[in-house]
């Protein structure tokens, strides 16, 4: 899948207030992944190696409650960005993000995203 890397970071909220020239770079830092519907982009505990700003499809965020069952925190849709908080604050992941159907985002690393910070 072919992506407009620029494009889809300037609509993200997340970005908001960064220059175009800003856009850019951070879109060079970034890369493509597609994952198939049911696909776990990344799970509860893991540890925060990168963010993600969706491009097309839909991902779940869920959360094991103390019983163990597995629920529903949100749906998130483009341009929503997600996965940011475990690189501000190195804690492990909140929440477990899995496809809801096939999605394109975009991930940009945590040692990008540190090197990015530094510019």
């Amino acid at each position: 899948m072919k992506v407009d890397k620029a494009e889809v970071l300037r609509r993200s909220p997340l970005f908001e207030m960064l220059s175009e020239a800003e856009i850019d770079a951070l879109a060079e830092l970034s890369r493509p992944r597609t994952f198939a519907a049911g696909e776990v982009v990344f799970s509860e505990g893991d540890a925060g190696d990168a963010l993600f700003v969706l491009a097309r499809g839909e991902v779940e965020v869920l959360a094991r409650a103390p019983s163990g069952e597995e629920r529903a925190l949100a749906l998130l849709s483009p341009p929503a960005a997600f996965g940011e908080m475990s690189l501000i604050d190195r804690e492990v992941r909140s929440a477990t993000v899995r496809a809801r159907t096939e999605c394109l985002a975009l991930q940009l690393g945590a040692e990008n995203f540190t090197t990015f910070r530094r510019r």
